[in-house]
This record gives structure tokens, C-alpha cells and sequence, in this order.
């Protein structure tokens, strides 16, 4: 089985814009900009076949609970790549996942 890809660029709200480039592992890394070019965040995402997980996570804290982690899943899931929650879970890791997917009750 090929592993899925997932888009190199996602539109994000507040102007952001999530670029993704894979590493030598076949990693995908994304990194998040402002419209000015500014890092406001990152994330790392996992892909094996048709699903993954994102590993990390990180977006600046005065853009937080706007969407962005949201609409980066979002552009994942879109390109068929089934996302699932990574483990173990942090605090904001378990809130973000039991607002996006509530009827699986993540433990």
C-alpha cells in the first residue's frame, strides 16, 4: 500500500497558511506563517497508507481556539488521509479531540 499525501499548502483562517514539506523518514512537517511571513506555528504529521496521527502540534497562543488546528485537519482529512488521535494525549490534545470528534469519546 502507497502512503496518502497530504496537500502541501492549506488555507488556514486569520490569513495563515500551513506549507508542509516531507523529511527523510517521510514525515510531514508543516510549518504555519502569518500573511507577513512570521512562524505562529507547526505541526508534525504521521502518515502510514491511508491514515495518521499528528505527533506535535504547536499553534502561537494569541491564535489559539480560532479554527487553525481545526482547518489543518481538516485539509488532511480532505486529501483521504484518516486522521486519528496520537498517544498519549495532553490536556489540549483530549479537549481538541473531544470537540472535534465527540461521538468517539476519546479516553
Amino acid at each position: 500500500m502507497t502512503d496518502s499525501r497530504p496537500p502541501r499548502f492549506i488555507n488556514l483562517p486569520q490569513g495563515l497558511t500551513a506549507i508542509a514539506y516531507a523529511d527523510e523518514s517521510g514525515v510531514w512537517v508543516f510549518g504555519i506563517t502569518s500573511e507577513d511571513g512570521r512562524e505562529v506555528g507547526a505541526a508534525v504529521l504521521v502518515v502510514e497508507g491511508a491514515s495518521g496521527r499528528f505527533d506535535d502540534v504547536w499553534v502561537a497562543p494569541h491564535l489559539r481556539r480560532k479554527g487553525i488546528a481545526t482547518a489543518l485537519y481538516d485539509g488532511v482529512e480532505a486529501a483521504g488521509i484518516s486522521l486519528t488521535p496520537s498517544e498519549p494525549l495532553d490536556e489540549d490534545g483530549l479537549l481538541f479531540w473531544n470537540s472535534r470528534k465527540p461521538q468517539t469519546n476519546v479516553p
